[in-house]
């Protein structure tokens, strides 16, 4: 989502307010995960700290767009602290299974298009895909 939609969004979430009509989790997901893929993690904690404001707790879904932001934007020591926060709140179990679920099914996907890359893929491009293979995996 680039950030123009993300600026229409957030008008749009602003009339709600005024209106008197509050988003529920799942509202404040969808923009907390627009703002973590544009690389505006700054905006989304502002978004999360509302959410403990109006009584809507953040769920996993939250909390991974959030641990999937800071680390493709290098902030592994935030990442570090979050989980450490959600084990505190014991909601660090949730979010692993989560997470565990995520790489494996990004691994499975993988594993296919190794399989693949080996039966109908010409020599060059299996290096190719080899060398991403092993970046990702």
């Amino acid at each position: 989502m680039d950030f123009v939609k993300l600026k229409w969004w957030m008008k749009l979430f602003e009339e709600i307010h005024f209106k008197q009509i509050y988003p529920d989790v799942v509202t404040y997901n969808s923009l907390i995960d627009g703002f973590c893929k544009s690389g505006r993690i700054s905006y989304a904690l502002k978004l999360i700290g509302e959410m403990h404001d109006r009584g809507q707790p953040p769920d996993i879904f939250t909390y991974n767009s959030l641990l999937d932001a800071f680390c493709k934007n290098y902030h592994v020591d935030k990442a570090i602290e979050l989980l450490t926060k959600l084990k505190d709140h014991n909601i660090f179990n949730q979010v692993c299974a989560h997470l565990l679920l995520q790489i494996v099914i990004w691994n499975l996907y993988f594993n296919f298009m190794a399989l693949f890359c080996f039966c109908f893929v010409s020599p060059n491009e299996k290096q190719t895909f080899e060398l991403c293979y092993c970046c990702f995996c």
